[in-house]
């Protein structure tokens, strides 16, 4: 059993490598559709080297937008 601690805002994903995981995620509030996105999985401005070119993903993650299109509406906003 592992754990890791995602900050509130960051993006994040998995890819399984065997035949059975479970992922349980804990989060700091009640769930909020308008605070969920989907990146696309393989996003070049991303830059994740998944170790496959052709995953078996849920029907939300196939239908993941670009980094670019996320920035024109993001979900977070931060003060700098």
């Amino acid at each position: 059993m592992k754990q890791m601690y995602v900050p509130p805002g960051f993006a994040h994903g998995f890819a399984t490598l065997s035949e059975v995981a479970e992922v349980q995620y804990k989060c700091t509030g009640f769930y909020t559709l308008a605070s969920e996105s989907t990146l696309a999985w393989n996003d070049p401005d991303v830059g994740v080297k998944w170790p496959y070119t052709d995953p078996v993903l849920s029907k939300r993650d196939s239908q993941g937008m670009s980094w670019p299109q996320y920035l024109r509406n993001p979900a977070f906003h931060y003060e700098q």
